[in-house]
């Protein structure tokens, strides 16, 4: 009886080790997905509604097709806008966080960036001018590219700087120096803190297209395999799990980023609650004096099993 008795505390303890188990994955998915899903969404809607555009002549390099005015959402420190807005026809990017360079979604069209293996000038689809400058290279035997940009004028700010022989020089011997800072671990680019003079950069797998590292906001387009599909979705980098929501208008789509957290990480919260919701139970039920109750026999714990 005695043995019964304590394998009936062993299941008990057990199925309250799956309720904790339950009560906490309902806590994730209250407070780091349905909670947040309704922010991401929300903000998506505030950043499009700030964005105006209309139509323009064919953009010489972009080929895109709309100007669209984004200086309200940069001089407005307040709002806190889109992680990404992009162009729908070309996925040009007119805002992009530089706090989410490894995302999937993050992925360079290495041909737009190839265009540029001399300095150019090339005017954007945010009204803002740049001078932009692409290096390729190979850290052993991976394809890198290192683009570089020098913003001549923006409508969000008032300071305009044209391109001079010596600003062409200084892309590319920071191109150059970026590059010395980057290493591979397995198949990825890994790059530390970097820092530069120039106004942005971008560190792209030269295969895939993968970002690695970039800067807020870089003069790019990025590529798909198809238009991203509204609502909700999942991403990863690594161990890092994110949710991402994306909407769009006529001429935008905006995506907005949350990390739900690291996978390992969420895997231990998920054991450590079932290992402290079963040995909590099954220390109180063995602690306590049990009656004669559905079967259970009065005992104590001071006899012996």
């Amino acid at each position: 009886m005695r043995r019964k008795i304590k394998r009936r505390i062993v299941w008990v303890s057990l199925l309250a080790g799956l309720v904790t188990v339950l009560v906490a994955a309902s806590g994730v998915l209250f407070f780091e997905i349905l909670l947040p899903s309704r922010d991401l969404a929300q903000t998506n809607r505030e950043t499009l509604n700030r964005i105006r555009c209309e139509s323009v002549q064919k953009l010489s390099y972009t080929g895109e097709s709309r100007l669209c005015d984004v200086t309200t959402i940069h001089n407005d420190a307040e709002l806190d806008s889109s992680d990404f807005v992009l162009t729908k026809d070309t996925y040009f990017v007119l805002l992009a966080s530089a706090d989410l360079p490894r995302l999937p979604l993050a992925t360079v069209d290495l041909a737009f960036i190839r265009q540029f293996r001399q300095p150019t000038r090339v005017e954007m689809p945010d009204g803002s001018v740049w001078r932009l400058y692409s290096h390729p290279s190979e850290i052993k035997g991976h394809a890198v590219e290192v683009f570089v940009g020098h913003l001549e004028m923006a409508p969000w700010t008032h300071v305009k700087v044209p391109a001079t022989p010596e600003i062409d020089q200084l892309l590319k011997e920071e191109a150059v120096r970026l590059l010395g800072a980057l290493h591979i671990e397995g198949s990825v680019i890994r790059a530390g803190r970097l820092r530069t003079t120039l106004d942005t950069f971008t560190i792209v797998d030269g295969v895939s297209g993968r970002v690695s590292k970039w800067d807020n906001d870089v003069p790019l387009k990025l590529q798909f395999a198809g238009p991203p599909a509204a609502g909700l979705s999942r991403s990863q980098d690594d161990s890092r799990l994110y949710l991402v929501t994306t909407d769009g208008n006529e001429g935008l789509i905006a995506i907005s980023v949350h990390e739900i957290g690291d996978l390992w990480w969420l895997a231990a919260y998920i054991v450590a609650a079932f290992v402290v919701g079963a040995l909590l139970v099954y220390i109180a039920l063995a602690s306590m004096k049990l009656g004669t109750c559905g079967g259970w026999r009065l005992t104590s714990w001071q006899h012996s099993w």
